[in-house]
């Protein structure tokens, strides 16, 4: 890799990201199998560790997906989820039902 902290695409190295103080963290349809399931709940806290190491205010993590688009992925990536530390709020148009 280069110096400077970018590769050859100039996209930050993983080191810089892991010690950014965010303000909140933004993603959506990240999980797609069961490395996703179990590996993304571990770069949200990572992400949100930074924060503490830097003594920033705790960023806020912003998720979305459609529910139960692959059979029982969702109920894993929960239980991940919780399994880390980290709890979840399903959010939906008021009135309207959660998924099945």
């Amino acid at each position: 890799r280069p110096r400077g902290g970018e590769d050859e695409g100039g996209v930050a190295v993983a080191a810089e990201l892991d010690t950014t103080p965010w303000d909140f963290i933004l993603g959506s349809d990240l999980v797609y199998n069961d490395v996703g399931v179990f590996m993304l709940p571990t770069v949200i806290c990572s992400l949100l560790a930074a924060a503490a190491r830097s003594g920033a205010r705790a960023p806020t993590c912003y998720y979305a997906h459609t529910k139960y688009r692959f059979e029982t992925m969702d109920m894993d990536f929960f239980a991940a989820l919780e399994a880390a530390g980290l709890s979840c709020e399903e959010v939906r148009e008021p009135g309207a039902p959660s998924p099945p």
